[in-house]
């Protein structure tokens, strides 16, 4: 499966790369198949924007708090948060958030059928906000000319999702050739995570003995 823009940029998907937007996604919060399109939708943005070839896994952990190696314990987000914090109390939450991160979030081999079912949807259609390579909780203000693309009532516990400055214009990313392989719900990752890659192996063996 290749994923590409309008402009030729052109991605192929990894089990890595799976394996981390499930992690995100999982605790991302909802609408979870809209965060998993913004992910991708970014990834490709920097890409072609940039000319970066950094993989989506890696995008993915710079990007989503929940699985952002910034945001664990010695990482330079969390840094700056301990050194802010006003209290004790406060200073012993943004612990426990890092560990959390760090021995939950970036380890987890399970996920719910929600994110499952999230992630194979953003690697079958194009995303809703073609636009949108961002996304925050509702609540979260931005600057003068980020544009946003949906509009969560005042109280909704949902994400909201933007176009920074530099991507106002973007037209999205397009999937070419079936979604990756998917772990099963009550399987968890590892028996996937090992399939997958050898259907990548193979898959990429049958490409080349074709070439030849």
């Amino acid at each position: 499966m290749i994923l590409s823009t309008p402009h030729g940029t052109q991605y192929e998907p990894t089990p890595e790369d799976v394996l981390w937007l499930l992690r995100a996604v999982e605790t991302e919060g909802p609408p979870h198949e809209l965060v998993a399109q913004t992910l991708i939708n970014g990834h490709l943005w920097e890409r072609e924007t940039f000319g970066r070839k950094r993989t989506l896994a890696a995008w993915v952990q710079d990007y989503a708090q929940p699985v952002s190696p910034k945001w664990m314990p010695g990482g330079t987000k969390y840094q700056e948060a301990i050194a802010t914090a006003r209290s004790d109390v406060e200073r012993t939450e943004i612990q426990k958030q890092a560990l959390k991160r760090q021995l939950t979030n970036a380890t987890r081999t399970r996920f719910s059928q929600v994110t499952i079912d999230a992630i194979r949807h953003a690697f079958t259609r194009p995303p809703r906000y073609p636009g949108a390579v961002d996304y925050a909780a509702a609540w979260v203000q931005k600057a003068p000319g980020w544009l946003p693309f949906s509009h969560p009532g005042p109280g909704e516990r949902v994400n909201k999702f933007w176009a920074r400055p530099g991507a106002v214009g973007w037209l999205g990313y397009r999937v070419d050739g079936a979604a990756p392989t998917l772990p099963e719900k009550n399987i968890g990752v590892g028996p996937w995570l090992a399939t997958a890659a050898g259907i990548g192996i193979l898959a990429l063996a049958h490409q080349r003995q074709k070439k030849g």
